[in-house]
């Protein structure tokens, strides 16, 4: 049995329906080559023209290419980078967002593992859009958009279909798999079945 870690869903819980929500889609992450933010960028770029006017992307981290995402931000009115903030205030932004995406690629010796900011956006009650990186495609439910790596025209479409009238559905779809596998309670409990279990074959 895989042990994960638990989201504490006293912090990331969902406020409200999405409906009345903007149009805004957040990613949360180290802003570095492999984590995929300029493909998320590149991706709301293909989008935007089939998305409200009042679209914004929000970028929560920091990292090597914090340059890089300001410049963009400087010629896109639609996207804002939050920089690297308080845990409770990701909680915050993710809760005040109608979908989150991320788009990480592999590269040597690495690949993305458990995807912890994307359990905490499903806890938050968001329809998520992810590339099927490491252990990513076997986190997110299928009802999400898990998209190849590097295709960015999916990343877009994942965008419109999140933000779209079926991002609801998806959302509280994420929020009931989070609540059955990965609370802080649930986890706790396989950890402490699987420790009495080797306890056992020890003794």
């Amino acid at each position: 049995m895989i042990v994960s870690p638990g989201v504490d869903t006293t912090v990331f819980r969902p406020d409200g329906s999405l409906a009345g929500r903007p149009p805004v889609a957040v990613s949360v992450g180290e802003l570095r080559a492999d984590k995929g933010v300029m493909d998320v960028i590149a991706g709301a770029d293909a989008a935007v023209d089939r998305l409200p006017p009042d679209f914004r992307l929000v970028l929560v981290g920091d990292g090597p290419l914090r340059d890089a995402v300001d410049r963009a931000a400087e010629i896109r009115p639609w996207l804002e980078v939050r920089g690297r903030i308080p845990r409770h205030d990701v909680a915050n932004e993710l809760r005040s967002a109608r979908a989150f995406v991320l788009a990480p690629h592999s590269r040597p010796f690495w690949v993305e593992q458990l995807g912890f900011a994307v359990l905490e956006a499903m806890a938050c009650g968001l329809p998520v859009v992810v590339t099927n990186c490491g252990a990513l495609g076997e986190v997110v439910p299928g009802h999400n958009r898990v998209v190849a790596e590097g295709d960015i025209d999916a990343i877009a479409d994942g965008l419109i279909a999140a933000l779209g009238p079926d991002g609801e559905e998806w959302g509280r779809r994420n929020l009931v798999a989070v609540e059955d596998l990965y609370t802080l309670t649930t986890q706790g409990k396989r950890l402490g079945a699987e420790l009495s279990a080797a306890l056992a074959r020890l003794s």
